[in-house]
């Protein structure tokens, strides 16, 4: 496009003008640093950069953050942190420190990582390591997906689905997986190459370890298999390995002891789990079921980054979005997608999550679906002015249901549900530790016994519900006001003297009526 003379001196004059706005800021600086400053703003940096570096550097020198803020403007990592939701521009909202801004090009340079060529992996100690030759055999331990292809020198001696270099790999779903301890060890006679003819298919051998010991079982497809992806047993490794068998399996046995829980690549599933670009390049190329498993994998590990979570809460897997759903760490901006979800089942979930929104709860609590408000009525961080509307609701017995044993629910809203025609509401007002004295006192004159019965229970009954309930012609009631330790002690002394055995022996359970007094 060519721009107008007109058009282009404006355009010459705003970054004129861009230039001596940088420069009126440095020499507001402390003299000591205008010097720093202004080599920032020689290579590069915008005022807005320089604000933020002055907001968040510390005691950190000026010219140590410059080269992250530089690599933070280049064009292709602008790039790829757009296409990947993540913010272009320096603030202290996004980036509240120097290290947070590392991290982050930390990350996205490991994600690129993942898809470089490395053509010394299989020398590299970090990528694979090398346990030693036994006759013909080299016998290795891959340590990453790439070291495992590696180990495949022609990317075509195996049919194994850890060694791919294009397509689903699942190195990382085999050994990287927090609830088993698999090793892979790869056993590998480099002298011959397997065909597709079957012929040396014993020259690429993976023999496979499960919580410390090897798994022979002769399974194809499975952790210990030769070169097409045949089901080895013990009987037939040792016909492949010969007079080398027990000597390898000694090795393979201690290095397995050595290795115990802590594979190394288990720390993949961890880094996947703080880096959404990292987890989207290891996925990419996975069939939904393996996906599911690998996204699983990601969801137990201990720590998640909210940037993860939101990723994932708009996966098409509906079991992995209930997931997410339920988790606490979940930032507010995932649950708002999620609860916009078409399944009813994630929309409830949301609404019971203690971290939803005030403002995402109170958009719920009008959903269409009953059982959508219920768990609106649930959620101890419901705000209070919405539990009360929703204990109106005396057409819907599942949100009267949640209301009634919330803890949050007010005082009012349980005053309402005290009176209600189901006894089961009654019941639950009875049990909530937050129903107030006055309302106890009512319910403990209700017509039905069981209600009776959980005001007999109820630490927060008030004393002259109590007396009240010790000459109920119940048996059980005054039983179990005789074990509840709010009962005054007249009362307990009242109830030693019951003519019914079942009531004095509610007593025993009372830890304020005294061993002399039991007897």
């Amino acid at each position: 496009m060519k721009l107008g003379a007109r058009l282009l001196k404006q355009l010459i004059l705003e970054v004129l003008d861009e230039g001596k706005q940088e420069r009126k800021w440095v020499k507001l600086q402390p003299e000591e640093e205008q010097e720093s400053w202004l080599s920032a703003e020689q290579q590069g940096l915008k005022l807005s950069d320089l604000a933020w570096i002055k907001k968040v550097r510390g005691g950190e020198p000026i010219e140590d953050i410059i080269g992250d803020v530089l690599y933070f403007r280049k064009q292709d990592i602008q790039k790829k942190l757009k296409d990947n939701g993540f913010e272009t521009n320096l603030s202290t909202k996004h980036y509240k420190s120097v290290t947070d801004l590392r991290r982050l090009l930390m990350d996205t340079q490991e994600a690129d990582d993942l898809d470089s060529k490395d053509d010394n992996a299989l020398q590299d100690s970090n990528q694979v390591q090398t346990l030693g030759k036994v006759g013909k055999w080299s016998i290795l331990m891959p340590i990453t997906q790439k070291g495992s292809i590696a180990c495949d020198i022609s990317t075509k001696d195996t049919t194994w689905c850890t060694t791919k270099s294009k397509g689903q790999n699942l190195f990382y779903s085999y050994v990287g997986r927090k609830d088993e301890d698999i090793i892979l060890f790869y056993v590998m006679d480099y002298s011959r190459t397997p065909n597709l003819t079957g012929k040396d298919a014993d020259a690429r051998l993976s023999i496979g370890f499960l919580n410390g010991q090897p798994v022979l079982k002769g399974q194809s497809g499975g952790l210990s298999v030769n070169a097409e992806n045949n089901g080895v047993t013990e009987a037939g490794l040792r016909a492949y390995l010969g007079s080398d068998y027990d000597r390898i399996m000694s090795i393979l046995q201690d290095k397995a002891n050595e290795v115990g829980t802590d594979h190394p690549a288990k720390l993949m599933f961890k880094k996947a789990a703080q880096n959404p670009r990292l987890l989207k390049k290891l996925v990419k190329d996975y069939k939904p079921e393996e996906k599911l498993d690998f996204y699983n994998q990601v969801l137990e590990q201990e720590d998640i980054s909210p940037g993860v979570l939101l990723f994932l809460s708009r996966d098409e897997s509906i079991e992995i979005r209930q997931i997410v759903a339920k988790n606490p760490s979940t930032p507010p901006e995932a649950l708002l997608v999620l609860s916009k979800d078409e399944a009813i089942i994630i929309r409830r979930i949301v609404a019971e999550n203690p971290n939803t929104p005030i403002q995402v709860l109170l958009d719920l609590s009008k959903d269409k679906v009953v059982g959508v408000r219920s768990s609106v009525a649930k959620n101890p961080n419901t705000p209070t002015e919405v539990l009360l509307v929703l204990s109106k609701n005396k057409d819907r017995r599942t949100i009267r249901k949640s209301l009634a044993k919330n803890p949050s629910t007010p005082p009012e809203a349980l005053l309402i549900l005290s009176k209600d025609a189901d006894w089961r509401i009654r019941s639950w007002v009875a049990e909530n530790p937050s129903t107030p004295p006055e309302v106890l006192l009512a319910l403990s004159k209700d017509v039905d016994w069981r209600i009776r019965s959980w005001v007999a229970t109820s630490p927060n009954t008030p004393p002259e519900a109590l007396i009240a309930l010790s000459k109920d012609e119940d048996w059980k009631i005054r039983s179990w006001v005789a074990g509840n330790p709010s009962t005054p002690p007249e009362v307990l002394i009242a109830l030693s003297k019951d003519d019914d055995d079942r009531v004095r022996s509610g007593l025993n359970n009372n830890p304020n009526f005294s061993k002399e007094q039991k007897s």
